[in-house]
């Protein structure tokens, strides 16, 4: 006998069947995001773009403006970056294993 879902519970259960369904496509994806920003250059050219803005800050203070929010989308690039913890490798692994019994087990659950 199982319990009617919780509120909410649908839309979670939906998210987790379309993230077992997608697992490929999910590394793949995340594998070349990663690539594009730490080997591809993509912080390089940000990192550039920072140091123009600044240097044209001199002579239009309002150049700082546009500086600091490249400074914080360059932040976000690099935790971006960073290669996926043994943690997250670990997780996405475990999903992978557990998605061929998980998944068909979620279609009752939500129909319930």
């Amino acid at each position: 006998l199982e319990a009617s879902p919780r509120p909410g519970e649908d839309q979670e259960l939906l998210a987790e069947a379309q993230r077992l369904r997608h697992l490929e496509a999910l590394r793949e994806r995340s594998g070349k995001a990663y690539a594009l920003l730490a080997e591809g250059g993509a912080l390089d050219l940000l990192q550039a773009a920072l140091r123009e803005l600044r240097a044209g800050s001199r002579f239009d203070p309002a150049l700082e403006a546009l500086a600091k929010d490249l400074e914080a989308t360059l932040e976000g690039g690099r935790a971006a970056a960073r290669p996926p913890s043994k943690v997250a490798s670990r997780s996405l692994a475990r999903a992978s294993r557990a998605g061929s019994k998980r998944l068909p087990a979620l279609s009752p659950r939500r129909a319930a």
